[in-house]
């Protein structure tokens, strides 16, 4: 059967707003939405609030859930290539964090530097929250084309120290080998973190203090001539930033993995006994654990093929997956090339949550499995949610991808599961709005464009009066849909031709423009939408206004 958008109606009107007109009047934004329910841990069911940085959560994990897995890596062959524990993870960062206190003379905040391959995510990780828990601000340097550009970082940041692996600082030695008068930054101090070890100290050793300063990290990223951007991402929004994106994806209710589709799975369950009660100190030695392995049905798999030591890749992936305890699988972006490989992947790992672009979803599309190799197609029940970070809806194409794809694989409800994600890579790749389970904002009941896209729980008004009953407010999972007249955007004209079902009929027809909404903002957060003169070139913008 073909696929029909839930909760949606044509409009009965065909308003046409004028821009300009909206701009003059006083237009309040909706409140901030709250999340109402204490963030607890899925696997010690531990209040998520009594950790002040994600480097106590670290530290948490590795006392509590030693044994269980917390991050891997898979290359372009789809073969497994690493995978560490949470107390491997914990344990060298806190062998970082040692040595950095131990044998410099750094001041906390100072800037540490983290030069690292791609392929070395597993290094990453571990210099990454081991400079941190020394109370470094760490610099991840990733973007570099020439070696002038490592520099130019390294001197306006004021790095003392960088952290490398061993293979790439004999690289970086033998590229500057090759080019004279080019020698290694002045005043750098560098340190192969591969060969530094492990520490796990023992009881009568305790652990150490965590002292943060306000910054966590500083990320560089390129703007499109070439130019380059830092932005420093702060403790608090880190730990803000965590704690929503959690929310959000917990508030799913339909958990299916290994069962019917759509079975519940509480994340409010009690655990089994042999998990840890909630600690007085999670930092206290005495009450470590190694060998304790989280419930595997409260503890998520995350997958992604998305760039893991920055911005979202680096939020959703690193930062994320030690918040929620899940374990995420770093694959190479080019499994999509490959047919089936990615879903072969998925399924090993049986994935919950997933993770990556529109060019990769094009790449699933365009090398999906034959019809001949559709009969030993994997199954992904288990997949809950596809996260698609984009800067604008593609709603065609989710839906081809949903259709073509997702379904052949017997995903349920499948245009449920694919979620685009708006994120700001040129502020460290928060996350701004993606369609969730939460409570809509407070004030939506009262913005009315002059059409609807909801059913109402009840009798339809009645004709002339108002569209939007008071108290009505649209749900947050709310797939939505608009077609635009592209010459009146030409002019500064907001006009909606359909909505809904109607739009994606009329999409290929001439002169319109179809866009899709990312949903509300995210709890405890604003949106602020500024006014732009090229109307046509910024369709996002419009879809954000209708929405928020």
């Amino acid at each position: 059967m073909p696929w029909r958008p839930q909760n949606i109606l044509p409009p009965i009107e065909r308003p046409e707003i004028n821009v300009e007109e909206l701009a003059g009047k006083q237009m309040l934004p909706l409140e901030p939405r709250s999340i109402l329910e204490q963030a607890l841990d899925d696997s010690t069911m531990t209040p998520m609030s009594r950790f002040a940085s994600v480097m106590e959560v670290l530290r948490f994990r590795g006392l509590y859930m030693g044994n269980a897995k917390a991050f891997s890596v898979v290359d372009i062959k789809g073969r497994e290539t690493a995978s560490w524990t949470w107390e491997k993870l914990h344990g060298r960062a806190e062998k970082i964090s040692q040595t950095i206190l131990e044998k410099t003379q750094l001041r906390r905040g100072s800037r540490v530097a983290l030069v690292y391959r791609k392929s070395e995510i597993m290094e990453f990780m571990a210099a990454f929250y081991g400079c941190m828990m020394a109370g470094m601000t760490a610099v991840p340097i990733n973007v570099i084309e020439e070696f002038a550009e490592m520099t130019y970082i390294l001197n306006y940041t004021k790095s003392e120290l960088a952290l490398t692996t061993e293979y790439n600082h004999k690289a970086l030695s033998k590229d500057l080998a090759m080019h004279k008068g080019v020698d290694w930054p002045l005043g750098v101090t560098w340190w192969k973190t591969d060969t530094l070890g492990s520490w796990n100290p023992k009881k009568k050793d305790g652990w150490p203090d965590i002292e943060l300063p306000d910054l966590a990290y500083i990320e560089y990223s390129k703007a499109p001539n070439g130019e380059l951007k830092g932005v420093a991402v702060s403790h608090r929004t880190v730990l803000s930033q965590c704690h929503t994106i959690k929310q959000s994806l917990g508030a799913n209710p339909y958990r299916n993995c290994g069962t019917a589709p759509f079975a519940h799975r509480s994340n409010t369950a009690p655990v089994e006994s042999k998990s840890p009660s909630t600690p007085t100190n999670p930092s206290s030695p005495s009450r470590r654990s190694s060998s304790v392995t989280p419930d595997s049905r409260t503890t998520d798999v995350v997958m992604s093929w998305l760039e893991p030591r920055q911005q979202v890749g680096l939020v959703m992936g690193g930062l994320l997956g030690v918040y929620r305890g899940s374990h995420t699988i770093f694959v190479h972006s080019g499994v999509t090339e490959t047919p089936g490989l990615w879903a072969h992947c998925a399924h090993r790992y049986r994935v919950n949550l997933a993770l990556g672009d529109y060019e990769g979803v094009r790449e699933l599309l365009r090398f999906r499995p034959t019809e001949g190799a559709k009969k030993d197609a994997p199954s992904l029940t288990c997949l809950e949610t596809f996260l698609i970070d984009a800067i604008m809806v593609k709603p065609l194409l989710d839906i081809q991808f949903a259709n073509e794809f997702l379904t052949d694989m017997g995903v349920p409800a499948p245009h449920q599961v694919v979620i685009p994600m708006s994120s700001l890579p040129e502020h460290g790749g928060m996350i701004l709005s993606m369609r969730d389970y939460l409570v809509f904002p407070k004030g939506a009941d009262v913005i009315d464009f002059g059409f609807q896209y909801e059913v109402p729980r009840g009798p339809l008004p009645e004709p002339g009066t108002r569209l939007r009953p008071h108290g009505y407010l649209p749900a947050s999972n709310t797939i939505c849909h608009y077609l635009l007249d592209r010459g009146a955007l030409k002019s500064n004209m907001i006009q909606v031709l359909a909505t809904g079902e109607e739009a994606l009929a009329r999409a290929s027809e001439r002169g319109v423009v179809l866009v899709g909404a990312f949903g509300y903002a995210m709890p405890r957060g604003n949106i602020t939408i500024p006014w732009f003169t090229s109307i046509v070139e910024d369709v996002t913008c419009l879809a954000g206004i209708m929405e928020y």
